[in-house]
């Protein structure tokens, strides 16, 4: 996809992050200068560190002052930042709004303020919907999140939507789907649900819990980074305050899990044990979902590229030259 962003100011955050690192790293192919925050240095490869149209900067992205001081003059904010609770650990209520909700509220307050030409991507996920009762899931279809990061994050699309048709900001929320593949950052691609199952299978066993013929979707990081791109090309006409973003195709987990097994066999002929995990699942973990991508597709020509089968291919690829994370 051609699109120009030469000497475009690009404020990103979560940017050290497993979306956000693959993003950067084909942002930095165009001309471009990008405002990347984080927490810490020492998460951020030496290939950012080193880049000289990388600008890293500081601050509490919770605090308006942040954006006061850091909204002027960017031609885009793309906000990754995010803090997934899950069942059955300690939540983190306050710290999950934080993160999730505030940041993007006084980015929003702060454009309206200082800069209400810049444009807002921001990331959220198909846990905004909760558990679907028809499948496929379109952006018609009422929510009702179960987790508290479905909940915060529905939060913060609401306030995107209310400053994008009231205050003529150009902002857009992505809804993916389930992510995997390589990413530049290693340290949490194994917080990737089908990349740890990947992993796994190539150190000779495979968990199946209680959810195995649950129906999902996967969607390639690399189609998900595009996504991004025509979302920065077609901000201006889109007339939702959300898309969904995916592959639009449903398998079960014990089928992947079986695709999986099979290709690494074929590599090494090694056996791999599958171990049935009998643990409790909430029913949230045993939903089924496949999003309808077709409002996406019709606004931006986008799709994806990279079919299951072949990015499950890249991946143990990856880890199999990786020898070890």
């Amino acid at each position: 996809m051609k699109i120009n962003l030469n000497n475009k100011k690009i404020l990103i955050t979560g940017g050290s992050g497993y979306i956000g690192s693959k993003l950067i790293l084909k942002l930095l192919e165009h001309q471009v200068i990008i405002y990347l925050h984080t927490r810490r240095k020492n998460d951020l490869p030496n290939i950012f560190i080193k880049n000289k149209n990388v600008k890293i900067i500081h601050g509490d992205i919770a605090d308006i002052n942040f954006w006061k001081k850091n909204i002027k003059n960017k031609d885009f904010l793309v906000n990754l930042a995010s803090n997934e609770s899950k069942f059955k650990h300690k939540i983190e209520f306050i710290y999950n709004f934080k993160v999730n909700v505030q940041p993007l509220i006084y980015a929003l307050i702060s454009s309206y303020r200082f800069n209400k030409t810049i444009k807002i991507i921001s990331i959220g996920s198909e846990n905004q919907h909760g558990i679907a009762k028809y499948l496929p899931v379109n952006e018609k279809k009422t929510d009702n999140p179960v987790t508290l990061f479905g909940i915060n994050k529905l939060i913060a699309e609401k306030y995107l939507e209310f400053f994008s048709s009231i205050y003529n900001i150009n902002a857009v929320n992505l809804r993916l789907s389930n992510v995997y593949g390589p990413s530049v950052s290693k340290k949490n691609f194994l917080k990737v649900s089908l990349n740890k199952i990947i992993y796994d299978a190539c150190q000779g066993k495979v968990n199946l819990y209680l959810n195995k013929n649950s129906i999902r979707d996967y969607i390639f990081i690399d189609d998900v980074v595009d996504s991004i791109f025509y979302a920065m090309k077609n901000i201006r006409n889109f007339k939702d305050a959300y898309y969904y973003i995916g592959s639009g195709k449903g398998f079960t987990i014990k089928k992947v899990a079986k695709l999986i097994i099979n290709k690494i066999k074929l590599i090494n002929k090694s056996k791999i044990y599958i171990n049935n995990v009998d643990t409790k699942l909430s029913d949230f973990d045993k939903r089924n979902f496949i999003p309808d991508i077709k409002n996406f597709k019709r606004m931006t020509k986008w799709k994806p590229n990279v079919s299951l089968d072949k990015g499950i291919q890249i991946t143990i690829d990856y880890l199999l030259d990786q020898k070890k994370l």
